[in-house]
């Protein structure tokens, strides 16, 4: 779990450094989602980290909505959605979905509500 959450918290970390608040709030919203189940990872022989989310305890919408609400809220103004999927699509099994789909899926969850167990870190 440790190197699950430094993998993924230090690859988007360096977009927080102006902001303390954001980068804690960030810091414990990534804890939480690993050690709940919610996000997990497996390492592969080559050494590659992927990561998933947990179909038993979020739905795709769930996630989707939860990752646009990441967005908005914690990289909006320092990387660009394209790149941000870009990223996410590097670390997470997309399972074969093109950046493009998972980025208009995005736009359309932005404005949706958080699920209930995350709204504390926003």
């Amino acid at each position: 779990m440790e190197t699950c959450f430094k993998h993924l918290y230090i690859t988007f970390k360096s977009y927080l450094v102006t902001d303390p608040e954001k980068d804690e709030k960030f810091r414990l919203l990534t804890g939480n989602m690993i050690n709940q189940g919610v996000i997990r990872a497996v390492r592969h022989d080559q050494g590659k980290i992927e990561f998933f989310y947990n179909k038993n305890l979020i739905t795709k919408s769930e996630f989707l909505c939860l990752l646009a609400n990441v967005y908005v809220r914690f990289f909006g103004t320092s990387l660009a959605m394209k790149t941000y999927v870009s990223i996410g699509c590097v670390l997470f099994d997309c399972s074969g979905k093109k950046k493009d789909s998972i980025y208009m899926a995005m736009k359309r969850h932005k404005n949706n509500e958080i699920p209930v167990p995350y709204t504390k870190f926003f």
